[in-house]
């Protein structure tokens, strides 16, 4: 959950955008574009990004006294669950959640926000609001 808090917290300012009561597309997508990349940079640097994560996740469960396990790891050969081989929590965490949750994150938003979808955005600047304050 911690990790879900962290991203949602960073697309708040888009969901206000797209919420807000005259929508910029372009705007919205070009500031996506940097989540995406931001997104991407905290893949690369996954190992320290989830050592933080972790370190709240922890904090937390001590708090309400709860002991954080990874599962037991089956050697042999396992059909119905995930069986990722990880030394430490934190490793089990970032191969089972962590990079699972920010490669959905990046495809989702890249296929909706890509630049195929430009032309459709810019349709929003025929709006007589947007194009009186247009140049000519």
């Amino acid at each position: 959950m911690q990790i879900i808090a962290v991203y949602l917290s960073k697309l708040e300012i888009v969901t206000q955008m797209l919420q807000g009561p005259s929508v910029d597309l372009l705007r919205v997508s070009t500031h996506i574009q940097r989540l995406i990349d931001i997104f991407k940079t905290d893949r690369l640097n996954s190992v320290e990004e989830i050592g933080k994560t972790m370190t709240t996740v922890e904090q937390h469960a001590a708090a309400l006294g709860v002991t954080l396990t990874k599962p037991r790891i089956i050697n042999g050969k396992q059909v119905h669950r995930s069986n990722q081989p990880s030394e430490t929590l934190s490793d089990y965490f970032r191969v089972s959640f962590f990079l699972p949750y920010l490669d959905s994150l990046v495809v989702s938003l890249s296929e909706r926000f890509s630049e195929k979808n430009r032309p459709a955005f810019e349709i929003f600047n025929l709006q007589p609001k947007v194009m009186k304050t247009m140049s000519k």
